[in-house]
């Protein structure tokens, strides 16, 4: 875990100067690795500085909404952290999703501008909004913005789309506070000079926060495979080329990763989970074959900064009937349960996960109903509160156990996906009169 030294007592120091902080100290230590490139914390420094001076030509400024439109890559992570510099706020946008999925949200979001790869056509009259469109070679000017702008840990950091009930994605505002949490106390999750962590998710799902954003403001350095999308072959091989000693897997993966008998996953110093419930058979079966693993069951929605609550699992947890605990909260993060009329329940109940403190959201973009719905008020407690839809129930030791969803979202690879979105979709076309979704197992 990172020192808290890069933090003010009981302030959340902005993620740019908490950047600039660790560059600082750790000048010449290699921050990314992409194939046979390497990159020190200076040199990064460098390309996060000239980047957001090519930004900030282009009119980015503090609370400019900046949509990264780009694969995982070293430019892509270069912006992230140029658009921190300058205060703005990125939204992440996979390359790879439907073109009429990109098109949505840009015309929703009408960024200042839009940063997209050489592969894909930036020119004014493909690309939806009002704002301005580049490509990462146009921004690689000479000049360079030395020191971060001001900004607030109230100020949105983020936007994070995720799937909506009525068919159209919802943009979930991030503030800077819920990522310097993170890097103050992770919970069990190790940061810091010396581990390195494999990124290989989408850019646009909120794991990239913790398998690469936080690991880089905490001194760590970051693998970044070349190709996308990658198997659990090449995860398995990566793991042991490049030495990985940390890396967060989708339960989906980390299930056929077990179930495949990869020998690199006895290899980490820790494994987090997450993203979807774990099985607590194929728990079994990694702490069967490797005993001194840490293995780590994380959860949190992309509303409360990626992460609220973290378990490291034990041989015991694998025999409850009520599944793999998610844990108690990581710091900065409250957990309450809640019955229908968002009153508390009583000890031993099963309620309503609710999330607080300096990890909640500020709410939806452009979505003030549904923020009012989700983002409430609990009395006699301070702040905004997150309701996830999730069902728990606390143990006498404080530790949560997870008990499914309270609604009809469903997660597939990490993934939320609402299955009353994709009927809203079926009933769009033309020759469709009515449609529903459901989820069907092999169980």
């Amino acid at each position: 875990m990172v020192s808290t030294k890069y933090l003010q007592s009981g302030d959340h120091v902005h993620p740019a100067q908490l950047f600039a902080n660790v560059v600082a100290e750790h000048a010449d230590a290699e921050a990314i690795r992409l194939s046979d490139n390497s990159l020190s914390y200076s040199d990064l420094l460098l390309k996060v500085q000239q980047t957001a001076f090519g930004l900030s030509r282009l009119g980015a400024t503090r609370g400019s909404r900046i949509a990264l439109v780009l694969p995982r890559s070293i430019d892509q992570i270069a912006c992230v952290l140029a658009s921190s510099w300058l205060g703005s706020v990125f939204v992440p946008v996979d390359p790879s999703w439907p073109v009429d999925r990109i098109r949505l949200i840009l015309d929703r979001l009408n960024p200042t501008v839009s940063v997209f790869t050489n592969t894909l056509v930036v020119g004014s009259e493909n690309v939806p909004g009002n704002g301005i469109s580049t490509s990462p070679d146009q921004l690689s000017v000479e000049g360079a913005v030395d020191t971060p702008m001001a900004g607030d840990g109230n100020d949105p950091m983020y936007i994070m789309y995720t799937s909506g009930s009525t068919g159209v994605p919802k943009g979930a505002l991030i503030p800077n506070r819920g990522i310097s949490r993170l890097v103050a106390d992770g919970g069990p999750i190790e940061y810091g000079p010396g581990t390195r962590w494999l990124y290989f998710g989408s850019p646009a799902f909120d794991g990239f926060v913790l398998e690469c954003l936080v690991p880089l403001l905490t001194g760590s350095t970051v693998v970044v495979p070349s190709d996308s999308p990658i198997s659990t072959t090449d995860i398995d091989r990566l793991i042991v080329d490049q030495a990985i000693s940390h890396v967060l897997l989708t339960a989906s993966v980390f299930h056929i990763m077990t179930d495949q008998n990869c020998a690199s996953l006895g290899t980490l110093s820790q494994l987090v989970v997450g993203g979807e419930t774990i099985s607590p058979r194929h728990c079994r079966s990694h702490l069967r074959r490797f005993p001194s693993s840490i293995l780590i069951n994380a959860y949190g929605p992309t509303e409360a900064s990626v992460i609220a609550t973290a378990h490291v699992v034990t041989r015991t947890d694998t025999n409850h009937d009520s599944g793999i605990p998610i844990g108690p909260p990581v710091s900065g993060s409250e957990v309450t349960l809640l019955d229908e009329r968002c009153n508390e329940v009583a000890s031993g109940q099963i309620g309503e996960l609710t999330i607080g403190g300096t990890g909640v959201g500020l709410g939806y973009d452009g979505e003030s109903q549904l923020e009012r719905q989700k983002f409430v008020e609990i009395q006699g407690k301070s702040g905004k509160w997150y309701r996830t839809g999730d069902r728990a129930r606390r143990r006498s030791d404080g530790i949560l156990e997870f008990h499914g969803r309270a609604d009809r979202q469903i997660q597939i690879g990490g993934h939320r996906i609402e299955l009353d979105s994709i009927a809203a979709l079926g009933r769009a076309h033309p020759d469709v009169d009515d449609a529903y979704a459901d989820l069907l197992t092999d169980e």
